[in-house]
């Protein structure tokens, strides 16, 4: 049966209720495919998945004369598997397959042929020749890891001049493999592939010894002393690693003359601590396998005895203190057995197991929310007893658990009715993912603002159009790309979320600050006036005499102070001005001369209104003075703002300052 390893990579994912923006509607397992193709038999499948969603799957398959490696990916940008490619070159058998894979789309593939272990690593999208790991005959299946950087661990069971043991091997992108270490100590054969986990620079492997657990680990430079853990063993241990440094293994061993399930840590920093027993039985317990979070809990699964029955038991714990063992196959009359444990960031977990009953084999797992219990088991797929190949021979199951995207992944063999094929389903809990989500940083209010959104495939369909929330208490919009007006300045969120067909919903904000328009600038001087003929040159001026201006004919409206100044303007402003409308209205008078004015208003909202014009000796000239956007808009919502108008009358060429006042702008309702 492959067992999927622990890695950085698939295991810092958490399920979509874990996710910043993503928000759970109805998650389901969607239904289950075929990914190998039909025709030939397809055995032994390995799944591992990157962050930020992607999964890549290989398995075994005969091509009618050997066995070849076969892989198929689901990138983060697609929502389907690619066409199955061959990873291992025809002509010679090879078996017992393993992958990992990167972030960034890095990934190694290795397997056995004859008695060595090979490899292909993609690097930059492209993958490179099969290459042979040297170090002695593969008595075992090889065990791969990889970190979120794209660095790699691979370990296998070898005989080296005849003696037992385990070898290791790293490998650096841009440098390759590096040197294979022997890691002494006897591994049994009845531990054919090793547990190797890897996180950063960390990295454990743990396998069965002629009598104990033995266990090593590095941080970045060689491997450690092996530690012997568990005397008597009688399982396979299974190894975690976590992003903090935290180590958990666990296995199956003796306890006071019943079956025991043991766990060591390892805590950051320090070395294995003493091993501690989690549950006891007098009947069989076995295949124990074990998921760890950054967040220092732990999750281990286990098969256990129980009369007639095997059922699935789950126990969990924090810093060595274990909860009461719960059972989460939860069916009578069936033996559970082979169980594997994916774990997300804070505390979500998934169980998977294959479960012979009287309907047949069935795959089934159970999800956890964080903090919350086990829910109800689902049946994924069933592996019936099946003639093939010309034998009659039950199709047992191949379970690889990892988590895609926030979603877990579980794949398994069944039969199509002729032939032994991989199958998949995924957990669906995650809204469909924002590629690309366009939204200015800055904007002027009145000037409409152009955001667009880019959403990528989705597990399932992507249902309607994503939606847009401005931040600001205006309606909505939607679309891909959709446009906004701001009418005020501030800061706001601004929010698009798009939804599958399930109803999970994923959102992405962006801030976007709003300013007001700058003030316009003021009008560009009038030319000056062209020079008097020479032949008729203007006669001087005769001297003025004191003019004492008319009555004003409308006092009081217009009341304008006696100016003792000849030709200078004046005006004057109440202390507040009620208005019906956005206009504000100023009125100029002009005594003892004509005058060529100036009139600038700034408003406490910001911006600066300017009128020009030329009056008549004792002619008053009223300008309307329209209210900016952002003046009125502060004018309707407290009902006042503030004012100030200043006066200058042109002056041989020159812009003087004659007067200025301030008042205070009313709204009448």
């Amino acid at each position: 049966m492959t067992i999927p390893r622990r890695r950085m990579a698939p295991l810092a994912l958490a399920f979509p209720l874990l996710l910043p923006g993503a928000a759970i509607a109805a998650p389901a397992w969607t239904t289950p495919q075929f990914v190998s193709e039909a025709g030939q038999d397809a055995l032994a499948p390995s799944l591992a998945v990157r962050d930020g969603g992607g999964a890549m799957l290989v398995w075994q398959r005969s091509n009618g004369a050997n066995q070849i490696v076969q892989s198929t990916e689901r990138t983060p940008a697609a929502a389907a598997w690619s066409t199955p490619a061959d990873r291992s070159a025809a002509g010679s058998n090879a078996t017992a397959p393993d992958v990992a894979i990167a972030a960034d789309g890095d990934a190694v593939v290795a397997w056995v042929t004859g008695s060595v272990v090979k490899t292909t690593v993609r690097q930059d999208g492209a993958w490179g020749a099969v290459e042979t790991r040297p170090a002695g005959s593969a008595s075992g299946a090889p065990a791969l890891a990889m970190n979120g950087g794209g660095n790699a661990a691979l370990a296998w069971r070898s005989t080296v001049t005849g003696f037992p043991m385990l070898v290791v091997a790293t490998h650096t992108p841009g440098a390759g493999w590096g040197t294979t270490d022997l890691l002494f100590g006897s591994a049994r054969p009845d531990t054919p592939r090793p547990s190797l986990a890897m996180s950063g620079d960390r990295a454990a492997v743990a396998y069965t010894g002629d009598a104990n657990i033995l266990a090593r680990f590095t941080d970045g430079g060689a491997w450690d002393d092996q530690a012997l853990l568990g005397a008597g063993a009688t399982s396979a241990p299974r190894v975690a690693v976590a992003s903090s440094g935290e180590v958990v293994l666990v296995w199956v061993g003796p306890h006071a003359g019943q079956s025991a399930v043991w766990v060591a840590r390892r805590a950051p920093g320090a070395g294995w601590g003493a091993p501690v027993v989690v549950t006891t039985s007098p009947l069989t317990l076995s295949a124990p396998d074990v998921a760890l979070a950054p967040t220092g809990e732990s999750v281990i699964a286990w098969s256990q005895q129980a009369g007639g029955d095997t059922r699935v038991m789950t126990a969990s714990g924090t810093g060595g203190t274990w909860q009461a063992p719960v059972e989460v196959s939860a069916t009578l009359d069936a033996t559970a057995g082979a169980p594997r444990v994916a774990m997300a960031q804070d505390g979500g977990a998934l169980v998977s197991w294959d479960q012979d009953g009287l309907d047949g084999t069935a795959v089934r797992a159970v999800v956890r929310t964080p903090g919350g219990a086990w829910g109800t088991p689902a049946t994924l797929g069933n592996a019936r007893p099946t003639e093939y190949d010309g034998s009659a021979q039950p199709i047992t199951q191949d379970v690889a658990v990892e988590v895609d995207d926030g979603s877990p992944v579980v794949a398994w063999r069944d039969t199509d009715g002729d032939n032994s094929r991989v199958m998949t389903a995924t957990f669906d809990r995650t809204g469909p993912p924002h590629t690309a989500v366009t939204v200015p940083s800055t904007v002027q209010t009145g000037t409409p603002v152009d955001v667009s959104v880019t959403v990528g495939a989705d597990i399932s369909s992507v249902a309607g159009s994503p939606v847009w929330s401005w931040g600001d208490g205006t309606a909505a919009g939607g679309g891909a790309s959709a446009q906004h007006t701001y009418a005020t300045a501030g800061t706001y969120t601004v929010t698009v979320t798009s939804t599958d067909a399930l109803g999970n919903a994923r959102s992405t904000t962006r801030t976007i600050t709003v300013t007001a328009p700058p003030p316009p600038p003021p009008p560009p001087p009038p030319p000056p006036p062209p020079p008097a003929p020479p032949a008729d040159p203007a006669p001087p001026a005769p001297p003025a005499d004191p003019v004492t201006p008319p009555a004003d004919p409308d006092p009081g409206r217009d009341p304008v102070p006696a100016d003792p100044t000849p030709g200078i303007p004046a005006f004057t402003l109440p202390a507040r001005l009620a208005l019906r409308q956005p206009v504000l209205p100023l009125t100029v008078r002009c005594t003892g001369g004509d005058c060529e004015i100036r009139i600038q208003v700034r408003f406490d909202a910001g911006p600066v209104l300017t009128r020009s014009a030329n009056i008549l000796e004792d002619r008053r000239f009223t300008a309307t003075m329209p209210l900016p956007a952002a003046a009125a808009a502060r004018l309707r919502r407290s009902g006042r703002i503030g004012v100030a108008v200043s006066l200058s009358r042109r002056v041989d060429g020159a812009w003087r300052p004659v007067a200025t006042a301030r008042t205070t702008l009313v709204r009448v309702r």
